[in-house]
């Protein structure tokens, strides 16, 4: 329940259920306090316009983004490599059953091709945040082996975790005292998984992959036109930052 409470939380106070959060207070304040309803409306009005365009949605998501530099070759001091899940089709009609969503096929993707060009252990990590549907581990796992020839023998799958801050807490007896591990995640969100795994006491190696699609595009005027796009990179970079805040408070980081 705790989890969900966070969820819905989490929702309301990122795009778009801050928008509507805000319209429904102005509505509520119309009738007694018009100014301040006024007020509040043009604020709601502003963020949802600035947010929803792509100047300023690119530099929001390219500061998480840039943190961390591209893994340019695994280091010899490395002991494992661990990919984080990420969403799932529930019920794909193209793979008889639950798949990979978009993210984490790119982080499967860039986790097994550091496998081949290793020999290191490979851990999936990934539960049922809401208790449906399939292990994201489990997923990410038969992919790795049936789609990307991955030896099963090297995969370990940990189910159990929720969200990023459990995915060490689990993860770390199944290591075997490996603390020094290739970390395989979206890059926006390395940020906040690498602070995760150094309060668990591991040592992560970034391994960002899955940046944000319009990344190097030039802009174009029509930016200035609001999109699902924009709005979607403003959602994830809001995420984080409200995702980092919510960890330092809980001390997780």
């Amino acid at each position: 329940m705790a989890l969900v409470l966070a969820k819905a939380a989490g929702l309301l106070l990122m795009p778009p259920g801050i928008f509507i959060l805000g319209a429904l207070i102005t509505i509520a304040l119309a009738i007694r306090f018009p100014r301040a309803a006024r007020v509040l409306g043009l604020l709601v009005l502003i963020a949802a316009y600035a947010l929803s365009i792509r100047p300023v949605a690119k530099p929001l998501i390219t500061t998480l983004e840039d943190r961390h530099g591209a893994l340019q070759g695994i280091p010899d001091r490395a002991q494992a490599i661990v990919v984080l899940g990420a969403g799932q089709v529930f019920d794909s009609p193209a793979h008889e059953g639950a798949w990979l969503a978009d993210a984490a096929l790119q982080r499967v993707h860039h986790a097994a091709r550091l496998a081949r060009d290793s020999e290191l252990p490979v851990y999936a990590t990934g539960g049922t945040p809401l208790g449906h549907g399939v292990p994201s581990a489990r997923i990410m796992a038969r992919a790795m082996t049936r789609d990307y020839g991955v030896d099963p023998q090297r995969i370990t799958e940990e189910t159990a975790s929720r969200n990023t801050a459990e995915h060490p807490r689990f993860l770390k007896p199944l290591l075997e005292h490996r603390d020094r591990i290739v970390l395989v995640t979206t890059a926006w969100h390395m940020p906040r998984t690498v602070a995760t795994f150094r309060a668990a006491g591991l040592e992560p190696i970034p391994a960002p992959t899955d940046y944000h699609p319009e990344r190097g595009k030039p802009f174009h005027w029509l930016d200035l036109i609001p999109s699902a796009n924009a709005l979607t990179m403003s959602r994830n970079a809001c995420h984080e930052y409200l995702g980092l805040a919510y960890y330092r408070l809980r001390g997780w980081i």
